[in-house]
């Protein structure tokens, strides 16, 4: 797999809710200052289906999940966490 799996409390900054709802390239910015471990940002449309799940932790790894919002157009539908 990608990365190196290490303890949650190893890393840097994990989640980032403030980033509901903006836009895919802010999201990216903020989590590559905040944290740079994160070596590896998964962009994940909202709508795909089959998408494998990874039980193994990766302190460098984060999915943006993007999708249409309330308020109209598209923007980061999912809390971004490491993993």
């Amino acid at each position: 797999m990608y990365g190196t799996a290490l303890s949650r409390n190893r890393c840097a900054e994990q989640t980032w809710p403030e980033l509901l709802g903006k836009d895919q390239d802010t999201a990216y910015d903020t989590i590559k200052r905040e944290n740079p471990q994160v070596t590896n940002i998964v962009y994940l449309i909202s709508n795909s289906i089959g998408r494998e799940e990874n039980d193994e932790f990766c302190c460098n790894r984060v999915v943006l999940v993007i999708g249409a919002l309330p308020t109209g157009g598209e923007g980061i539908s999912k809390v971004p966490q490491v993993g």
